[in-house]
C-alpha cells in the first residue's frame, strides 16, 4: 500500500525532514514509476486517480507531495511495453 509506505517513511524514517530531500514548490517530490506497464497490474484507473488525488490534495499536509508519474514510452498508442 503506497499510502501506508509513504506515511511510514514520513513519520518513522523522517525522510522529508532532511535538507537533502528534493522539493518542488515546497513539497517533497515522490515518483511513482510503472503506471501503465504491461508487467504492472494496475487495472483500476479510478483507484489510481484516487491515489494521485490523495497525494496531492486529500492527505494531511505533511504527507502531500509533488508527484511524478513514470509511464511507458508508448503509452499513448498502447503498444510495446504499454498496457
Amino acid at each position: 500500500d503506497l499510502k501506508a509506505d509513504w506515511t511510514r517513511l514520513v513519520d518513522e524514517e523522517n525522510i522529508t525532514r532532511s535538507d537533502r530531500y528534493i522539493r518542488q514548490g515546497g513539497l517533497p517530490v515522490l515518483r511513482i514509476y510503472g503506471i501503465g506497464f504491461k508487467r504492472v497490474k494496475v487495472t483500476d484507473t479510478t483507484k489510481m486517480a484516487e491515489l494521485v488525488d490523495w497525494f496531492q490534495n486529500g492527505a494531511e499536509p505533511k504527507y502531500r507531495v509533488f508527484l511524478v508519474g513514470g509511464v511507458p514510452g508508448r503509452w499513448r498508442e498502447g503498444n510495446g511495453d504499454s498496457r
